[in-house]
């Protein structure tokens, strides 16, 4: 018999986005928008497990766990707190003995999987053929990068994922690119595709063509076609023109932009914002005071933007012989680029990534062996192709990291053999070089290639995105 939870909490999207990702767990779900209903649903029928926000309208934590104890005794069903960050709650609910722990919002779908799990003693088994996943903001743009097998759980997170990007930042405009690179063919039923598109359903008033697909598989084109959501949306079939397209969007005019009079007091920025002479004004992960704001008014600012202007050849095309951070730099990316699966170590770690770095440059690869060792990965090295392919035959890697230029032959060759292997179908991969030309970035796009590293690699650039 299945395992019931009962959520209680005001937020209806916060609420909807915990059922409908633990029903595709197997889990039974209910929920009370107060504390008052929450224990009038625990009288009637006691849950195994307590999903409880500290943001009730009626109840505070305190009044909910006391009125619970008198019903059904002290301890009897274990709750899950949901707190805001640096919610001064979350540690005095650790004395309380009902509390078992505590999750902050916005919430990570897979971290709380793997709590409740633990806590109601459910097995938590990691499917060695899954969805792999990015989603992230560039300048206005809301990027989503595919490729695997999907899964009826990761498209759920997915999904979520999506939206708590898009709603986090209230002066984006919403307009989304999802880069197909290559999703396994063996039970992929339109039914199941089409859920990677449900979020869309969110934005009823986005135009169509706010939305770009790049595939260039004809099955994946024919299933878009036939879904009524993804049939509205544009296909771009190529890479070079996608980059094209991506560059297009970030570059309409006005749309890079952040009005002014939509910046909030005390908001964090996802990203640096300039002045239209490309003057940095405020950094990443900084927010501005009500008296910064008013100074910015005052001087006629009405606008701050994401990113300085890109820097583009006469054609507005991107050359053939400019190097990655030049291509990368012409659709408004870093030359960092990271899989979000790593930044979230503190889950992940639990669930054993195994990362693999291959690089013939020692002191390269001990650099990096040490940064993800110190962040709790398992890792092990290698020098060369050879040896590499030794290492993969025994064993499966969640990560690899590879060099462009190795000692006995090319990286991406690499890349190429390594995906051939069954165990590691669902591998993720990391290019590290010193020269990349746009003919690599493209083969390695295609390759499915999910990170980029500028050598020498500068760890402390690293170390800010896994903080």
């Amino acid at each position: 018999m299945p395992k019931s939870i009962l959520i209680v909490e005001k937020n209806d999207y916060v609420t909807l986005k915990i059922a409908e990702y633990l029903r595709a767990a197997g889990y039974e779900t209910s929920r009370a928008k107060s504390g008052q209903l929450g224990i009038g649903a625990i009288r009637s029928s006691p849950p195994d497990l307590i999903l409880l926000s500290n943001d009730l309208n009626d109840l505070d934590t305190q009044a909910f766990l006391e009125r619970m104890r008198n019903m059904v005794g002290k301890g009897k069903i274990p709750v899950l707190l949901i707190t805001k960050k640096n919610d001064n709650v979350a540690e005095t609910a650790r004395h309380l003995d009902e509390i078992i722990d505590t999750v902050q919002k916005p919430i990570a779908l897979d971290r709380l999987h793997l709590r409740i799990s633990e806590f109601l003693r459910v097995p938590f088994t990691k499917d060695t053929r899954h969805l792999t996943s990015e989603v992230y903001i560039r300048d206005g743009v809301i990027i989503v990068e595919l490729r695997g097998h999907l899964t009826q759980l990761e498209l759920v997170s997915l999904k979520y994922r999506i939206l708590d990007i898009a709603l986090a930042d209230k002066t984006l405009t919403k307009r989304f690119y999802i880069i197909i690179y290559d999703l396994e063919k063996d039970g992929l039923s339109q039914e199941s595709f089409g859920k990677i598109f449900s979020f869309a359903t969110f934005f009823k008033d986005t135009p169509p063509d706010n939305f770009k697909v790049l595939t260039s598989s004809e099955h994946i084109t024919q299933l878009i076609a036939q879904d009524p959501v993804a049939s509205r949306f544009e296909i771009v079939d190529n890479y070079i023109e996608g980059l094209n397209k991506l560059k297009a969007l970030y570059l309409k005019e006005g749309e890079e932009g952040i009005r002014l009079e939509f910046l909030q007091p005390n908001s964090v920025l996802f990203k640096d914002v300039y002045d239209a002479q490309g003057k940095r004004i405020k950094e990443r992960g900084k927010s501005f005071t009500q008296q910064e704001l008013n100074a910015l008014r005052n001087r006629g600012v009405k606008s701050l933007y994401y990113t300085r202007r890109a820097r583009l050849d006469t054609d507005h095309q991107i050359s053939a012989d400019e190097d990655v951070d030049v291509v990368l730099d012409a659709i408004h990316l870093t030359g960092v680029m990271i899989p979000e699966q790593l930044m979230d170590y503190e889950s992940k770690k639990l669930l054993k990534i195994n990362i693999l770095i291959v690089n013939s440059d020692r002191e390269e690869l001990e650099n990096l062996s040490g940064f993800f060792s110190s962040h709790g990965f398992p890792v092990k090295e290698s020098s060369n192709i050879t040896e590499a392919l030794k290492i993969t035959t025994a064993t499966m890697f969640d990560f690899m990291v590879v060099d462009l230029e190795l000692k006995d032959g090319r990286g991406l060759d690499l890349v190429r053999a390594v995906q051939k292997l069954d165990t590691l179908k669902s591998c993720n991969f990391i290019i590290t070089g010193k020269s990349v030309q746009v003919d690599t970035v493209k083969e390695a796009i295609s390759l499915g290639v999910s990170g980029f590293l500028k050598s020498p690699v500068d760890t402390r650039k690293l170390e800010k995105l896994f903080q």
